[in-house]
């Protein structure tokens, strides 16, 4: 790891005599997105280059066998037979007790006939809590299946655009492989190895002109967005990360980006 660093601040050296520090750009964030469950792709939903939304579909899975299962479990779940029959049987019972009570307030009925009566009824109501307890039971196997269903499907974690579709319809893929590629690219960060000595000249938050190589070969405002707290030993550097707004994607990501030190001081960030 020392031998590393060392060479990339090796890198990061400017020149003889210039005081210039070099160093990439990359998106905010970059998901190599893997399915969650094994299975043949039915449907690609993007293509390289489109932009997306958070939870925009990309890829989806043939689920056929997954929404059969999503039938039964509906079904089950809408089912209310069960209910309606221990309903009916609580009521009938309670109906026979308070007959029965009113028959042994006449004397026409015993005390075992009331408790029978009672039990019958104590039984019913535990009828209708268990057939209430599976309905419910059933509408939560329904959750799971649906969410099953979704797992069969791959979406945009984040708002950015597609960089790499490695898969067509019909292919099959597994947990393991990484089909569609998505980056944010309305930010980019620069990482720069800078001299111990501009240390005291860093202030976070603070805006910095950073220049931007081939193909892009212009001058952009950079916020100092963190300080790595450790300085590198080996090296002497300490790791900067700047960002660079890219709200309308102009800027592509990879370019070099140089931070002339003799510019160093801060400037108000817009």
């Amino acid at each position: 790891m020392r031998v590393l660093a060392l060479a990339l601040a090796l890198l990061a050296l400017p020149a003889f005599g210039q005081e210039v520090v070099r160093g990439p750009t990359r998106p905010q964030a970059l998901a190599a997105l893997a399915p969650q469950a094994d299975g043949v792709v039915r449907e690609v939903a993007v293509a390289e280059g489109d932009r997306v939304r958070r939870g925009d579909l990309l890829l989806a899975l043939d689920d056929v066998l997954q929404q059969a299962r999503i039938a039964l479990a509906e079904a089950a779940a809408a089912n209310e037979a069960e209910l309606r029959q221990a309903r009916v049987t609580l009521a009938e019972a309670a109906a026979v007790l308070e007959r029965t009570a009113a028959a042994a307030g006449r004397g026409a009925a015993g005390e075992w006939e009331v408790r029978q009566a009672r039990a019958r009824v104590e039984l019913a109501r535990a009828g209708v809590e268990s057939a209430e307890e599976k309905r419910r039971l059933e509408a939560r196997r329904l959750d799971v299946e649906r969410a099953s269903a979704e797992q069969q499907k791959l979406r945009a974690p984040f708002d950015g655009v597609v960089t790499r579709v490695d898969v067509v319809a019909g292919a099959t893929v597994s947990r393991g492989d990484r089909p569609v590629t998505v980056a944010d690219l309305s930010v980019l960060e620069a990482v720069l190895y800078l001299p111990a000595s501009a240390w005291p000249k860093l202030r976070l938050g603070a805006a910095y002109p950073l220049a931007l190589a081939a193909p892009v070969e212009r001058e952009v405002t950079a916020t100092l967005r963190s300080i790595d707290p450790v300085l590198d030993a080996a090296s002497g550097r300490i790791r900067a990360v700047f960002t660079i707004a890219n709200p309308d994607l102009a800027l592509p990501a990879g370019m070099e980006a140089a931070l002339d030190l003799a510019r160093l001081a801060p400037r108000l960030a817009p």
